[in-house]
């Protein structure tokens, strides 16, 4: 293998018909095999090119082909080491055929290396769950939701570990904050995201519900609870709740 074999492409490194299809690869009404052989056309032409490497994995496990995205991730393994997310992604084939002790070693060594994806916590907490550590699997599925509040399965498996009360977002959650608190999160969150951090740099939303916490455990709500309001309310992340659950102020008292 000569010396730039395995030298990384970046987006920008590739033709501009290929970022094209890579670009509208996500739109809506593109399906998941058109996406599958798309993403196979790109990796056959610009194998250097990891995202859609690692898509790639993510796209056969997604269609079932679970020992192809295994033997896919292996191999990114072998030849990009230092790739994380080729580690991380091998957790999670392994975890959907339930080898955990496998797995879970997998998942901690690449949020080690600095890989921060929910998928991996989501591993670690299955394989402690499985050990019956119910308080550290439920810390675990925790941390997957405050990364991504979308998957709010996650949050769903915290509180049936912790045996808290859960409904989901698709159903009538019960309100956990009153009009006036409600107005006074949306201040702190605007407030807060719009002032300037040490370096000088705007915090903004980041897709988490991070501002929202900090209210929360500022003014003594629990913040579970405050989750499952929000995410009923289509608040799913910081920027969320100022869109879309501050409509309830227009509309009536949240409680």
């Amino acid at each position: 293998m000569d010396a730039d074999d395995n030298r990384t492409l970046s987006f920008e490194e590739l033709p501009v018909e290929t970022q094209d299809a890579l670009a509208e690869l996500w739109l809506p009404g593109v399906s998941a095999e058109e996406q599958l052989e798309v993403l196979r056309e790109v990796t056959a032409s610009h194998p250097n090119f990891l995202p859609a490497q690692l898509n790639l994995a993510v796209a056969l496990a997604d269609q079932g082909e679970i020992a192809a995205a295994e033997a896919h991730y292996r191999r990114l393994r072998d030849e990009y080491p230092e790739e994380a997310g080729a580690t991380a992604g091998l957790s999670t084939v392994l975890a959907q055929q339930d080898r955990l002790e496998e797995a879970e070693p997998l998942a901690r060594e690449a949020l080690a290396r600095g890989y921060t994806w929910p998928p991996c916590h989501e591993v670690i907490a299955q394989a402690l769950a499985a050990r019956g550590e119910r308080n550290a699997a439920a810390a675990e599925y925790l941390l997957a939701y405050e990364l991504a509040p979308h998957g709010w399965d996650n949050l769903e498996h915290y509180c049936a570990l912790t045996d808290r009360p859960y409904t989901p977002p698709t159903e009538e959650v019960p309100a956990s904050i009153d009009r006036n608190q409600l107005a006074d999160l949306l201040e702190f969150i605007d407030t807060t995201a719009h002032t300037p951090d040490a370096e000088g740099e705007m915090p903004g939303c980041e897709h988490t519900l991070r501002f929202s916490r900090q209210w929360a455990e500022a003014q003594g709500v629990d913040v579970i609870a405050l989750y499952q309001f929000l995410n009923g309310h289509g608040g799913f992340c910081d920027c969320e709740v100022c869109f879309n659950v501050a409509n309830l102020l227009d509309e009536h008292d949240p409680g």
